[in-house]
């Protein structure tokens, strides 16, 4: 069967091997019967450690989209009987995952962007439970799901002198990026992309509906369960960097000595009981996570809060909503 073009685009073949080719190179998915996913797809190039990310540069020949790329660290590992379902934690673990309804289309499908929850330090685009299978076979409602993954704990969200911040969510926003330039090619609508998360990732969906650099990267949110909890500034954050550069006997260059430890070292403690005490102007706050976006002038520079009531945050359509069982 002959694929339909878009934009001189291909979109995903009804095939056993569909490929298509992205403006970055060509991505080799799997036919899963009634769906098709293009998994470990890079959005960016492999981060180094608490730097912003850089967008993927362009490949050649067929990049292998049949397996999940690596989660981040504190992502988990997943061993499963289909090796293309396994995944192991690393650094270099800035991967997309593309689940593609199996339909005739004669037209561009609407696009949901999931972030995926777990307090900032757990979970992967990649965890079983977000797998895309039944949405995308939503036969009433068919639209593409893209999850991905973002840096995690100090590795997502470290702070100190004069060094960038919130590289996780910079992460998210390179992301958004990567679909905008790239849904196309798998019949995706870069103008009609709903970002959705629910947990964490719905704390996410507000900094974005707050953050400058978000704005045009989403036409819908939905915050599914957003937690409420104290905005923390840079100040606070240090602090936590000072408890994991204590832990790991880093004095001095904590910059750099963290950047030199090794992976498990930071993640064994970066999040540790000592986190739990106030570092706050806000006693009354509750800090309950130890990492999570902060406000910081670059990438977020109002409580999401605090923009929403100065009207000067992202005006799109907004779902704002509880899930049951939230935090359990």
């Amino acid at each position: 069967m002959e694929c339909l073009l878009f934009i001189g685009l291909i979109c995903p073949c009804l095939a056993a091997s569909p490929l298509v080719e992205t403006p970055l190179g060509k991505v080799l998915g799997k036919d899963y019967g009634n769906f098709q996913a293009f998994k470990g797809v890079p959005y960016s190039e492999k981060p180094r450690r608490f730097e912003a990310p850089e967008a993927k540069l362009p490949w050649t020949g067929t990049w292998n989209g049949t397996k999940f790329g690596n989660s981040c660290i504190h992502g988990f590992s997943h061993h499963d009987e289909d090796p293309l379902e396994s995944f192991v934690e690393s650094e270099d673990c800035l991967f997309a995952n593309v689940w593609v309804p199996k339909i005739e289309q004669s037209k561009l499908l609407p696009v949901v962007v999931f972030i995926h929850g777990g307090g900032f330090v757990r979970n992967s685009g990649a965890t079983p439970n977000f797998w895309g299978d039944a949405f995308v076979t939503d036969e009433e409602a068919p639209a593409i799901l893209v999850t991905f993954n973002y840096r995690l704990g100090i590795f997502g969200f470290f702070s100190w002198n004069g060094t960038t911040t919130n590289v996780g969510f910079q992460d998210q926003q390179l992301l958004l990026r990567w679909v905008q330039q790239n849904i196309e090619a798998f019949g995706g609508n870069p103008n009609k992309v709903l970002l959705m998360g629910q947990s964490a990732g719905a704390m996410s969906i507000l900094y974005h509906v707050a953050a400058p650099g978000s704005a045009g990267l989403f036409h819908t949110a939905m915050s599914n369960s957003p937690v409420g909890l104290y905005y923390r500034n840079r100040a606070e954050n240090d602090e936590f960097v000072r408890s994991v550069a204590h832990a790991l006997l880093c004095t001095g260059n904590v910059t750099s000595c963290l950047q030199n430890r090794p992976a498990k070292a930071l993640r064994d403690v970066d999040v540790v009981p000592e986190y739990l005490k106030h570092f706050t102007t806000c006693p009354e706050c509750a800090n309950a996570l130890a990492w999570l976006p902060i406000i910081d002038p670059e990438t977020l520079p109002l409580n999401p809060l605090v923009a929403i009531e100065r009207n000067v945050h992202n005006k799109v359509p907004t779902i704002i909503s509880t899930v049951t069982n939230e935090t359990l």
